[in-house]
């Protein structure tokens, strides 16, 4: 199954596979603002209704809540007293979570969010990564990741989508971030992890292109004992 972001940059429409983790870099503010559709949720145009987070909680979900609804209050790690906070002494991480929280009760199937991980801490960051990969596994949602960190979308997207001004190139991650031509072309920077294999690789090492620091050090223990 594939979506059409139809007419997303000039006129042009773009393919992406859905139920996986897509990141986008480069000119894509005007891709987030074309996109439109009632299965779409964009993190960046939540807005609160109401003073309280309980009562903006219970205003977007119509005061239904299910088991479903607790597990993500317990994957996202929100204890109760943040419910008894009112939205405007909360802190800009504060702000983000509880607007992710309303993201995900909307339960669209799209998802588009901006900086995903801008303004929190790393333990709500590692908590999302692993919300984001429940959601694509058990509920085969699409989340579009827009950010200017390669690092962070080398590693966590499934496929990238580079944008620039009106051109466009779609593919797998791990395909298009080894280029070196294309990610000049689009403006991208090295990620870390690409920068230190193709020193290695320079020096007669042949590593391969891992995505995961974790992978990374058994291919150089590998390399080491050899």
């Amino acid at each position: 199954m594939e979506i059409v972001l139809k007419k997303a940059i000039s006129g042009q429409n773009i393919k992406i596979r859905s139920a996986k983790i897509i990141g986008v870099m480069g000119d894509y503010n005007t891709l987030f603002q074309s996109i439109k559709g009632k299965n779409v949720g964009i993190l960046s145009n939540i807005t609160f209704k109401t003073e309280s987070v309980y009562d903006e909680i219970e205003h977007y979900f119509e005061g239904k809540f299910t088991h479903d609804t607790e597990k993500l209050f317990q994957d996202l790690n929100i204890k109760r007293s943040f419910f008894d906070q009112k939205i405007n002494e909360l802190s800009s991480g504060k702000i983000k979570v509880l607007k992710y929280m309303i993201l995900f009760l909307q339960n669209k199937q799209v998802l588009f969010i901006d900086e995903p991980f801008q303004d929190l801490d790393y333990g709500m960051k590692k908590r999302l990564i692993n919300l984001f990969h429940k959601l694509t596994r058990e509920k085969n949602k699409t989340i579009i990741l827009g950010s200017a960190d390669s690092n962070l979308i080398y590693s966590l997207c499934d496929d990238v989508l580079f944008i620039k001004k009106d051109d466009y190139l779609y593919g797998k991650t791990e395909d298009l971030f080894i280029q070196k031509d294309t990610l000049k072309k689009y403006n991208i920077i090295n990620p870390e992890i690409i920068d230190f294999i193709n020193l290695v690789r320079e020096k007669g090492v042949n590593l391969r292109y891992s995505r995961d620091i974790r992978d990374l050090i058994k291919d150089v223990y590998k390399c080491v004992k050899k």
